[in-house]
Formats: C-alpha cells, sequence, structure tokens
C-alpha cells in the first residue's frame, strides 16, 4: 500500500484541524522501524508529540518502512532520522509505553494532495507551537564530523 492510500484510509477534517501523528515503536530493534499512523485534532487534547525537522533529502534515495502495517518508502534521510529517534535514550518515551510521537511533513501530510497540502501549511506554526519538542535532524554523521 502507497502512502497516499493509506493517508486517503485516515482522511483529515480541516474544520476540526486534523493532523496525522507517527507513533514509532521503540520496542523493535534497530533494523526493523514499525510505525502507526493516527489521526488527532489541534483544537483538542492530543498525544504529546515532537515535530520533526530535517532536509528531505534526494527523493530517488529511499527505505522502507512500516507503517500501519504496509512497507511505506521514505527518503533515505527521513528513514535515519526515524531510526536514530528510536535508538536515542534522550528520546525516551515519558509514559513507558515504548512509543514515541513524532510530527514528519513527508508522512503526516499527504504529499499527493494540493488541498491537503494547503491546509497543514496553513496550520504549520500551530503543529510546531503545540509541539512538546522539535527535533532537528542534520544527518547521519560521516567521518569528518566532530563528536
Amino acid at each position: 500500500m502507497a502512502l497516499t492510500s493509506l493517508c486517503e484510509e485516515l482522511r483529515l477534517d480541516p474544520a476540526k484541524n486534523n493532523i496525522r501523528l507517527l507513533l514509532l515503536d521503540r520496542r523493535r530493534p534497530r533494523h526493523i522501524l514499525r510505525c502507526y499512523l493516527a489521526v488527532y485534532s489541534l483544537n483538542e487534547w492530543c498525544l504529546p508529540y515532537r515535530a520533526l525537522s530535517y532536509a528531505w533529502g534526494d527523493p530517488n534515495a529511499t527505505t522502507s518502512i512500516s507503517v500501519n502495517g504496509h512497507g511505506i518508502s521514505v527518503t533515505r534521510a527521513l528513514g535515519s532520522a526515524l531510526r536514530h529517534i528510536q535508538d536515542d535514550s534522550s528520546e525516551r518515551d515519558k509514559e513507558g509505553s515504548g512509543v514515541i510521537v513524532i510530527w514528519a511533513d513527508a508522512i503526516c501530510i499527504n504529499q499527493t494532495s494540493i488541498e491537503e497540502k494547503n491546509h497543514q501549511v496553513s496550520l504549520m506554526f500551530s503543529v510546531y507551537e503545540k509541539a512538546s519538542g522539535v527535533i532537528a535532524w542534520l544527518g547521519d554523521a560521516d567521518k569528518d564530523s566532530v563528536n
């Protein structure tokens, strides 16, 4: 199933200022990235989440992750960021549920729907404002990186 189909199944109601959030399962080994996508309203209580800011990178360089039980292609940059978050002990989930809740635009917004993208862009300030934190992912370290 393509991400577009999954987003269409999880429709957003613009009147409720709905967003999709990605629930990242930390109980899996690093090589298995299992996530769940769910709809929440910015107008009501929603799970505490962190917004992920990152460079999309080469759209042709992809990796696969599991979202709601389906293999979904994402850029390597996003896959790498999610794997890092999954492994990072400082990103420990506060409730001990084994799940970290993330908002990442490439997955949480239906990128093939201009109408949805336009509405979600209008919510961007609120998405970042209501996040419990923002993760800025600059990419994987390389041999020239300073620790």
